[in-house]
């Protein structure tokens, strides 16, 4: 019962209680608080020197059991594991299924040897974090990103990401550039830079003023163009005296990297743009993981938490297969996406077609080309640009949300 709790981060003193409640009483325990502090200390002597023989062995076992299990790993000079990665035939499939855009973090410390723990992340299209594998190494060098973003491409047949977000580490920058080039973007968290303000411009400056809502409302903008971000920025900074901040000096000159005016028109797949998704995964690890685990154990809690996120998504699918949401309007177009969306995105295309069919307030307000219309967004007071390409059926949007997009039957009804 230990062991089994133990994979979902149950203390000595919780399990010592429940099984209290199991057998009804203390008295029928058969076992002291003290005992059962006691077993993983006795289960880690046990295991002392083979833990990483253990964790490889098991590695082995799988891949016999299925030929597309994938796994690698380093040694030192003394024999001691000092690198290893781990990809199972679910995560590979998730991968090929979601894996355009990617998120790479390494702030979690989930083990007693002070290995640190890789997750590569995606997200769904039920909007939820989905894991594709993950290393362990000892050191953040460019060596082991390179070793290991090499075997990510390997373990998934060298199908490159479109883009991988990552921190600003410079081992992870060098890896990425070595290994990926110029077949996939680079994009840094905004998560872990914005994380960063309030030690950088002083907690007075950010908690007593307007700066960070002021800030935030250009940094995050997701519908302005470079200019005038920059404008925006600098307007920002010189009106709260922080032209001399060296860091922001600097953020600002790596703009290309995280501002998303710079790319708009890159499909994020919720990960840029959504600041909760790193804080997200390592809620979700600590959940089942602590600083003090062996590797043995480690792992196990691992896949338990993998059992976690993928039953979760197979709940979601059967939802999706078997629901039929709400119409807001006798349209075609919402009839044909409630089909094709899932339940949450759906939703979110909802709330956008009943805001353009009653409160967008856009209208056209006069056609140049017969293939370029200007349109005006009356809440924003902005004129955007709708490219249509008849002759192959497609178009494109200076808003940057709709590109080269080839129309369906309904689509085209519509227009």
């Amino acid at each position: 019962m230990i062991a089994e709790n133990s994979k979902v981060n149950k203390g000595h003193v919780k399990n010592f209680r429940m099984f209290k409640e199991y057998v009804k009483g203390y008295q029928n325990v058969g076992a002291s608080l003290e005992d059962f502090k006691n077993f993983w200390r006795d289960v880690k002597f046990f295991i002392k020197g083979y833990d990483a023989q253990m964790m490889i062995e098991n590695f082995m076992h799988k891949k016999a059991m299925c030929s597309s299990y994938y796994f690698d790993f380093d040694v030192d000079d003394r024999g001691r594991l000092f690198r290893v990665c781990w990809f199972d035939l679910i995560a590979i499939k998730n991968y090929i299924l979601f894996g355009d855009m990617t998120f790479f973090d390494t702030t979690f410390n989930m083990n007693t040897y002070k290995m640190i723990f890789a997750p590569f992340t995606e997200v769904d299209h039920h909007k939820k974090c989905v894991t594709f594998g993950a290393g362990l190494i000892r050191k953040e060098t460019d060596e082991d990103f390179v070793w290991l973003f090499r075997n990510f491409l390997s373990a998934m047949s060298n199908k490159y990401h479109v883009c991988i977000i990552t921190d600003q580490d410079r081992g992870i920058r060098a890896g990425v550039k070595t290994v990926f080039g110029d077949k996939t973007q680079h994009r840094y968290c905004m998560w872990h830079i914005m994380k960063k303000l309030p030690d950088k411009i002083g907690t007075t400056l950010y908690r007593e003023t307007n700066f960070m809502k002021e800030l935030c409302s250009c940094v995050w903008a997701e519908d302005i163009e470079p200019s005038e971000f920059e404008e925006r920025w600098c307007s920002v900074i010189s009106s709260y005296g922080l032209s001399d901040n060296e860091w922001l000096d600097t953020m600002f000159d790596k703009r290309a990297s995280w501002i998303p005016a710079y790319f708009r028109d890159l499909l994020m797949g919720g990960l840029m743009r959504t600041t909760s998704r790193s804080e997200s995964e390592n809620s979700f690890f600590g959940n089942f993981m602590n600083p003090n685990l062996v590797l043995v154990e480690f792992l196990m809690r691992f896949e338990s938490a993998m059992d976690t996120q993928r039953w979760k998504q197979y709940k979601l699918i059967a939802k999706s297969k078997n629901s039929f949401p709400d119409l807001e309007t006798p349209h075609p177009l919402e009839k044909h996406a409630s089909e094709f969306y899932t339940p949450v995105m759906f939703s979110e295309f909802k709330n956008e077609w009943v805001a353009a069919c009653f409160t967008c307030g856009v209208k056209i307000v006069g056609v140049t080309t017969s293939d370029n219309i200007p349109i005006i967004d009356r809440e924003k007071d902005k004129v955007y640009y709708v490219n249509f390409i008849s002759d192959e059926i497609k178009l494109k949007c200076s808003c940057k949300k709709l590109r080269d997009m080839e129309f369906c039957p309904v689509m085209r009804f519509m227009c």
